[in-house]
């Protein structure tokens, strides 16, 4: 069974383009990626993690 780890942010955002997400785009702080009309703001502080 996969579990989750930390990834780096390149990874995290080309695996929400496979999603469909389009982005990321400079925000006011932070970048974001948009999927339809939802926006997901990326904070580099915080830890990130994808399924390995």
């Amino acid at each position: 069974m996969s579990h989750w780890a930390p990834c780096k942010r390149r990874d995290f955002f080309s695996r929400l383009r496979k999603l469909g997400f389009r982005g990321p785009y400079s925000g006011t702080r932070h970048q974001f990626m948009i999927y339809g009309e939802y926006r997901l703001t990326y904070h580099p502080m915080s830890r990130t993690l994808c399924r390995s």
